[in-house]
């Protein structure tokens, strides 16, 4: 008999966040490329219903939006993964579909770095190709490869089965394996978002919207992979979940 230990993330879901914008600077974070933000950008997100990110270089490690939330980030803002396999920093979850059934082993994974599971009107918006989410996926590929981590590694974002969701203004960059995976939502809109991965790295997809309902449009996409991936997976019960009405343009 095979035994699985599932690891879940604990979500506190809101009907209503305060009306309250505030910066992760507030809130002890700095841009100054070496402090270690996690907690601010985890406190910020349980605080405020927008938590903005001004210029600088911010490392952290995974937090999770929910519902009624807007993450947006100023021109010359950059958030960039902390290298890690503490659990710490990111949570070991049971991955999304098809990485979590049994050909996969149900291997845990790392959770992603900016994450939102069963929320409504959530958005990640920036100012343009200067606000910027990096994965440094290269970093991590070494980790994997050669360090001994326990884990496969991180997506760059994973939404799954949200409602209401916008992706806009933003470059993604150095994903360490998928860049955007939007699971089984409802309602999605990405555009003017900038995905960038170097050519030789093969599995660095771009934009997967799996099992999912979404409009995709004005967005420049360069990748070692599939630039879009229209696919439709198996849920955790094996029921299958089917993508349908996707347009991009």
């Amino acid at each position: 008999m095979l035994s699985v230990t599932l690891f879940i993330v604990s979500v506190v879901e809101r009907t209503r966040l305060p009306n309250a914008s505030c910066s992760v600077v507030d809130l002890g974070a700095a841009g100054d490329n070496s402090t270690i933000n996690t907690a601010a950008f985890r406190a910020a997100a349980q605080l405020c219903a927008t938590v903005y990110v001004p210029p600088g270089i911010f490392r952290t490690g995974s937090f999770n939006l929910t519902s009624h939330q807007r993450l947006s980030l100023a021109a010359g803002a950059q958030l960039v993964a902390l290298i890690s396999v503490s659990a710490v920093q990111y949570t070991p979850v049971l991955g999304l579909p098809p990485m979590s059934h049994v050909s996969n082993g149900f291997k845990p994974r790392p959770n992603s770095l900016i994450t939102a599971y069963g929320a409504t009107n959530v958005s990640i918006v920036g100012a343009g190709v200067s606000s910027v989410i990096d994965g440094l996926g290269w970093q991590w590929w070494d980790v994997y490869t050669w360090k001994g981590a326990h884990y496969s590694m991180i997506s760059l974002i994973e939404l799954s089965n949200c409602t209401d969701v916008t992706i806009a203004g933003v470059t993604l960059q150095n994903a360490p394996t998928w860049t955007l995976h939007p699971f089984n939502c409802d309602g999605v809109h990405i555009h003017d978002v900038t995905v960038r991965g170097p050519r030789w790295a093969g599995g660095v997809s771009g934009i997967h919207p799996d099992s999912s309902r979404k409009l995709i449009e004005e967005c420049e996409v360069d990748v070692g992979d599939d630039a879009v991936v229209v696919a439709s997976y198996l849920g955790f019960d094996e029921r299958p979940l089917l993508a349908a009405n996707i347009t991009v343009r």
